[in-house]
């Protein structure tokens, strides 16, 4: 998701097309917010019309800023500025660790988040971007909001895992950047494995040395479940459900 979003983000910009990327996941304070987005509106200034942006950008900055203000600012600077698009990836982290700090504390938390985002959505028109795990974890947030929010996605776009054919050309792209080989059945028995997730894919190449057989991915496979980084990454997920889900599972 995320690969996408910057592809995305770097053929705009080899467009002129300015587009601002933000990753949420970064974000802890208002003042997080500004920096990240300066850091993003600093690949803008080599398009003759924005050689001064980032400049331009700290120069009308708030000094003191809370997470509202941060918010506010960057809608308004992006729309004087013509940015054409805003970026938000993991924006549900944006809306639960804004919801934590004043003003939207006070205010109902992360759903505060989502009325004044929809407002500034509203008043600037600035094209976003918002990208997430789920749509749910955006509106298990939003709670009440979420019909008035939704109503402002023009488009939904699903990921799905990548098919068996684009599964071996991701492996085979891997190898080569690791530098490790694998006959054509063994990686056909690694893209079957992975049930074409990219992540499943990179943690059991990372767990190859190289010149493995079909058998030996299922050893492998395994190991890593019970023992190795999948292991690690699904107990990190378990712990995410309630007693009574992780009972039933």
């Amino acid at each position: 998701k995320t690969a996408l979003l910057k592809h995305f983000w770097r053929k705009s910009l080899d467009n002129n097309i300015a587009g601002v990327y933000i990753n949420c996941l970064r974000i802890y304070s208002g003042q997080d917010l500004l920096e990240i987005f300066a850091e993003s509106l600093r690949e803008l200034s080599w398009i003759p019309e924005n050689k001064n942006i980032e400049r331009d950008f700290w120069g009308s900055a708030p000094k003191r800023v809370d997470s509202k203000k941060a918010l506010e600012y960057i809608f308004r600077f992006s729309s004087d500025k013509k940015i054409e698009f805003i970026i938000f990836d993991e924006i549900s982290t944006l809306f639960a660790r804004f919801g934590l700090k004043n003003p939207y504390r006070g205010y109902g938390g992360a759903l505060a988040v989502a009325e004044h985002l929809k407002g500034l959505m509203d008043t600037y028109t600035v094209p976003i971007i918002a990208a997430d795990t789920s749509l749910e974890s955006i509106f298990s947030l939003a709670k009440d909001y979420s019909a008035p929010l939704f109503k402002e996605i023009k488009r939904v776009i699903f990921l799905e895992p990548l098919s068996i054919s684009s599964s071996l050309e991701f492996i085979k792209f891997e190898l080569k950047v690791r530098e490790k080989e694998l006959d054509e059945e063994a990686a056909i028995k690694l893209a079957e494995a992975t049930f074409g997730v990219p992540l499943y894919i990179i943690i059991l190449i990372s767990a190859i040395r190289g010149g493995e057989k079909p058998e030996d991915i299922d050893r492998i496979l395994h190991k890593e479940l019970s023992e190795g980084s999948l292991n690690a990454y699904f107990k990190l997920l378990f712990e995410k459900f309630s007693p009574t889900e992780q009972e039933i599972l």
